[in-house]
Order: C-alpha cells, then structure tokens, then sequence
C-alpha cells in the first residue's frame, strides 16, 4: 500500500522540499505548498503539527507565490486575468457565449474596482 501511496505522490509533486515534504500547486491559494504526512495538513491551510510547523514556517517565507516574481503593472494584468476568468464562468454558467460587462454592471456584479477596469 505504501509503494501505491508513493506513486500517487511522486505523479502530482513537483519534487521535495527538504528533501521531505512534496512540493505541490494550491489552485485556491495560487501559491505552492507542501503537505505534511503525519498530520495531513498543508502549508497554506495554517495548520500544522510539532513535526512540520517549523518547515511549514520556514516554507512560507520562501517566494512560493507568482507575484513575488512580478513587477507591480504585470501584478495588476494578473488580477485582471484572474478576474476576468471569473467573469468567464459566470457568463458560461448562465449559457451566454460572451461577458457583458454592461449587464454585470447593472446586476450589481461588478465592483467599483472592475467597472474602473472593464468599462
């Protein structure tokens, strides 16, 4: 059962850290993580146990996020993309083939932040 275990873990990490932990991809958090076998927790969920809260620490001060790679003008083209991939499932969800900012607006779904951006 461990070598099954093992496999599993050595096809969705993307290597160790430390040479123990596996070094994964939160799509929720958009950082890397690494996860902790005793405890099952990660280093993104804010748990932990005496074994892994001080990697875990250590861990997250590392740059384990896209920004920390960005200057500020591509840090916003980001937070548009990201946006606009909501506004993309939202459109999709309602079987409309295209986003209407517009419509968005007038149903309160924008924020003042997108109606600057968007329109």
């Amino acid at each position: 059962m461990s070598n099954e275990k093992d496999l599993i873990d050595n096809l969705f990490s993307r290597g160790k850290w430390k040479n123990k932990y596996n070094v994964k991809w939160c799509n929720l958090c958009d950082c890397a993580y690494i996860l902790c076998d005793k405890c099952k927790n990660s280093s993104c969920n804010g748990g932990g146990c005496a074994e892994c809260e001080q990697p875990f620490n250590e861990f997250t001060k590392a740059k384990i996020k896209i920004e920390c790679y960005l200057n500020k003008e591509e840090i916003q083209i980001l937070h548009k993309a990201r946006r606009i991939q909501d506004f993309i499932i939202e459109t999709l969800s309602e079987s409309k083939s295209e986003i209407d900012f517009q419509n968005l607006k007038e149903n309160g779904k924008l924020s003042r932040h997108d109606i600057e951006t968007f329109l």
